[in-house]
């Protein structure tokens, strides 16, 4: 008799802290996009948008000051080999960037440049040009900004002028404004997936996804989704990964190259007060799962099962995105916005190499 297929039960695995926001970046304050996302309370900082370069710096984003840091790849990689310590990584932290917007979700594109879902912007970039000009300092004063002062533009106050201000790629849609742009990825012809999520939910399901062509071509592949989050492209199946953050839902369609997508459905429910987040790709066609409120990620099999739980330190860590280091390694990075860290775990599945890596 042939045994029936049944679930495993999942292997917990411990996030360690990589790296934590050093003190001279953080201001904990009042500001719009806290009042509007963290029921009011002041916030220092909102970690979000994990990403490699070539080099194997890392990249992050924090939200509610409009800011991009860079950690150095040295840094990294000694602690992942166990030769540093948490407080060694102060000095790997460089401020990029520094603007009048909400920066969420980052992805490298295979010219070098950093492509950027700004909540208030749109789509924007960082060029590679910028991002290679700013790597080549070697006075570290350039890369330190006074804190943001209380109640005023942290973009106005005290930031270094010779800091990278982004390039717009898309700030509307046929003259309409995006609701507010959350993630992005690219697949292997250099199409440029995207979620405009806004403050959409199960009370008002307007989300959108859409896909930007290389020749400027826009399209809407998926409409009404209560809070579309992270996103994926799976080439090798070829399927479309999202995040369905207020349906605490990950949900996966047939991708089809010139058509709509047909036949979405949910791959893996969750639960909670709130729900999925960004998402990383394996190797063997497996998805990591960062969930904001269970303090956790979750590896889920080609078949959608949970292999894998990745659990961060503290009863109340925020666990929003995820990204493997280059080279199909098992690496993987995660934000935990609320402490402004960023954690590290040793995958069960080597990460699927992006793009700009192929």
């Amino acid at each position: 008799m042939t045994q029936m297929w049944m679930f495993q039960t999942p292997e917990l695995r411990a996030c360690e802290v990589l790296s934590r926001l050093p003190a001279r970046f953080r201001c904990l304050q009042h500001n719009d996009w806290a009042n509007a996302n963290k029921a009011g309370q002041p916030a220092d900082s909102f970690l979000e948008g994990p990403c490699f370069d070539d080099q194997g710096h890392l990249y992050v984003t924090d939200i509610p000051f409009g800011r991009v840091f860079r950690i150095d790849q040295s840094f990294i990689q000694a602690r992942f080999k166990g030769e540093a310590s948490v407080e060694d990584g102060d000095d790997a932290w460089q401020l990029i960037a520094q603007y009048d917007g909400w920066p969420n979700g980052m992805a490298m594109h295979r010219d070098g440049s950093l492509w950027i879902t700004d909540y208030r912007q749109g789509l924007l970039k960082l060029s590679g040009e910028q991002l290679k000009r700013h790597a080549m300092r070697t006075d570290s004063s350039l890369t330190v900004a006074d804190p943001p002062l209380t109640g005023a533009d942290p973009t106005l106050t005290g930031a270094d002028p010779s800091l990278i201000k982004p390039e717009p790629i898309l700030l509307h849609r046929l003259s309409e404004s995006f609701r507010g742009l959350n993630d992005l990825c690219f697949d292997r012809q250099g199409i440029c997936y995207f979620t405009d999520q806004g403050q959409s939910g199960l009370h008002d399901p307007s989300g959108r996804v859409y896909r930007r062509f290389p020749d400027g071509r826009l399209e809407c592949i998926l409409q009404q989704v209560p809070s579309p989050n992270g996103i994926a492209v799976d080439d090798g199946q070829p399927a479309l990964y999202v995040a369905v953050t207020r349906a605490n839902q990950l949900w996966r369609s047939p991708l089809l190259e010139h058509a709509a997508l047909s036949k979405v459905g949910v791959f893996q429910s969750f639960f909670g007060s709130s729900g999925p987040d960004g998402l990383a790709l394996d190797q063997e066609h497996g998805i990591v799962v960062a969930h904001a409120r269970l303090g956790a990620a979750f590896h889920l099999n080609r078949k959608g099962a949970i292999t894998h739980v990745y659990q961060a330190p503290g009863e109340s860590a925020s666990v929003t995105n995820a990204a493997f280091r280059p080279g199909g390694s098992h690496d993987l990075v995660l934000t935990e916005s609320l402490s402004g860290s960023v954690l590290m775990v040793n995958a069960a599945r080597a990460g699927m190499p992006l793009w700009w890596e192929s």
